[in-house]
Formats: C-alpha cells, sequence, structure tokens
C-alpha cells in the first residue's frame, strides 16, 4: 500500500505537555526564565492565551507549573470537568504560589446550580477567583480585544498584590 500523499506527518514538539483526564497532573517545567506571574492551564482549552495575549503581562505556560517561584494564575473552564480539574490543579500547587483561580465561562448565562456550588467551594481554597463571563467573538478570534468588563477583570488578576 502506498503512503497517502496528503497527510504529511510533522515530528512531535520538543515539549509535550500531558493533556486529557482531571487526574493528568500538570507538569513542572524547568530552566526558563522565572517571571512575576505565570498563566497556568488547569485543563486543555481553558483560555490560558487567549487571557495571556489579552492582559499583555505575563508568561503562557500551558499545563506547566513553573519550576521557580512566581505568582500563578490557575484558569479553567466553568463546565464540570474544568471545575473537576481546577480542584486538581489546587491540590498540586503550593499554597502560597496561586494567587488566585480564574474560571471562564464556558456557555453564555447563569451556571446551573450544581456547578455554582461547586465555584462557592473552590473559591474558599483560593486568595482570589475571578470569573471571566462570555465573551461571543472569542469563538471566533481569539486575538479580539475584550470588552470594558473582562478588560477590568484582567487588570485586577495582573496588577500587583
Amino acid at each position: 500500500m502506498s503512503a497517502n500523499r496528503w497527510v504529511v506527518t510533522t515530528p512531535p514538539p520538543a515539549t509535550v505537555t500531558q493533556q486529557g483526564s482531571e487526574e493528568a497532573p500538570i507538569e513542572e517545567s524547568s530552566g526558563e526564565l522565572v517571571h512575576e506571574l505565570a498563566w497556568v492551564a488547569a485543563h486543555g482549552g481553558a483560555g490560558v492565551t487567549t487571557l495571556s495575549r489579552a492582559a499583555g503581562v505575563g508568561l503562557d505556560r500551558g499545563r506547566s507549573w513553573p519550576s521557580e517561584p512566581t505568582s500563578v494564575l490557575l484558569v479553567a473552564r466553568t463546565h464540570g470537568h474544568g471545575l473537576a480539574a481546577a480542584r486538581q490543579g489546587l491540590r498540586q500547587a503550593e499554597q502560597d504560589v496561586v494567587r488566585g483561580l480564574v474560571l471562564v465561562a464556558d456557555a453564555p448565562g447563569r451556571l446551573p446550580r450544581p456547578l455554582r456550588q461547586q465555584v462557592r467551594v473552590l473559591s474558599g481554597a483560593v486568595p482570589h477567583l475571578w470569573e471571566v463571563p462570555w465573551f461571543a467573538p472569542w469563538r471566533l478570534d481569539s486575538s479580539t480585544l475584550p470588552d470594558r468588563q473582562i478588560t477590568r477583570l484582567l487588570s485586577q488578576m495582573t496588577s500587583p498584590q
């Protein structure tokens, strides 16, 4: 059988972080520059890249915890998997490293009661909790500038504590 000429294989990236289930640990990395603020995703698709670009401050760490002490914003979506991953990430984190938890709306509107209850529990485990509302333009283009409400939230998240 001949190789499919339409399929191009590329070598895997040099650094691969674990993705997938909520049980998958967030990797710790080393040998990188120390930054004052790191955005860490509790799970894939949490919104770290979008938020870090919109804020213009801090380092997008993906799912990797910084190896050097720095201030971390842990980011998760507000769906069930996202909140479970946030809970797992907070268990894994050093308490004094996490500046706060950033929850990004997974849909427009109010959260169902069971998810609101989970958010309430999580809020007791972190110094700060920010809830980023649904922003429809980010579905089409994550480089779209955020509205005033989100800009204010980003400012609060990234201001020196």
